[in-house]
């Protein structure tokens, strides 16, 4: 990579670090007052801290090998290792995706009952019933995302943007 593409990507990881902390800032105000706050605006602005964080992995690793390892230069000034939690983008392809698991949840599950967008931890609604199933959950109080029995801890994430955010600043 050279000088000139290497300064364009470290300008679209720390503007994308920004976006993610707009979103992270928005939550925070929430775990203050979660009386005041959307219910709506809070799954708004986790959308933006999956897709924030995800733009910034596919800048980081890009969508294929090949350009993987055509980034690993920019990983390695930034000081972001291979097993780096944003690596994966899982959580953000559940949510992008919702239509197809929203499809597939009806077709298997239809003596369920359907539970989305909760904002608490799930046993205050259920105790582990196999009649409810939950989709999309946020427990603020572990700050723990889950899409169906997928979990995804927000601050290992969110520790993560703050570590490249400080190394990239730097540049």
């Amino acid at each position: 990579m050279n000088k000139q593409s290497m300064e364009i990507f470290e300008r679209e990881i720390k503007r994308q670090c920004r976006i993610f902390f707009m979103s992270v800032e928005y939550l925070n105000e929430y775990y203050k007052n979660p009386t005041e706050v959307g219910v709506d605006k809070v799954w708004y602005h986790i959308q933006s801290f999956l897709t924030s964080s995800a733009n910034i992995s596919k800048l980081l690793w890009g969508v294929n090998k090949q350009i993987s390892q055509s980034r690993k230069e920019l990983r390695e000034k930034l000081g972001v290792s291979e097993d780096s939690p944003l690596k994966h983008r899982k959580m953000r392809n559940f949510f992008e995706h919702f239509d197809e698991h929203l499809e597939k949840w009806v077709k298997d599950n239809s003596n369920s009952i359907f539970i989305d967008s909760n904002i608490g931890p799930k046993t205050a609604i259920i105790n582990d019933s196999d009649k409810y199933q939950f989709l999309r959950n946020f427990n603020p109080a572990s700050n723990i995302i889950t899409f169906k029995d997928h979990e995804y801890d927000m601050k290992v994430i969110a520790d993560e943007v703050y570590k490249i955010y400080i190394v990239v600043s730097q540049q």
